[in-house]
C-alpha cells in the first residue's frame, strides 16, 4: 500500500486488480482534510488521474473522523465529498 503526497486523502494497493477471497474493510481518517459536504463524504474508486469510477457505500465515524468501506480488490481510493 502506498499513501501519495498530494492534496487528497487516497491510497493505492498493488497489485492493481489482485481479488480478495472475501471483502475487507478500508478505514480512512479524515481528520485534518477540509471536508465541504460531510453528508456526502465518500470512499471512491478511481483512476491513476483520479477519475472517479465508483462511489463505494460508506459509512462516516465523526467521533473518531473516519470513513470506512468494503473492498473486494486492489486499486486506487480517495475519499471524495
Amino acid at each position: 500500500a502506498v499513501a501519495p503526497r498530494g492534496s487528497y486523502a487516497q491510497i493505492k494497493f498493488e497489485p492493481e486488480g489482485l481479488q480478495f477471497e472475501r471483502p475487507v474493510s478500508l478505514v480512512m481518517s479524515y481528520d485534518g482534510c477540509r471536508v465541504q459536504d460531510m453528508p456526502n463524504l465518500r470512499i471512491v474508486y478511481v483512476s491513476d488521474n483520479l477519475e472517479i469510477l465508483t462511489i463505494l457505500p460508506t459509512v462516516r465515524n465523526r467521533w473518531n473522523e473516519t470513513a470506512t468501506t468494503q473492498l473486494d480488490h486492489f486499486s486506487r481510493y480517495m475519499l471524495a465529498d
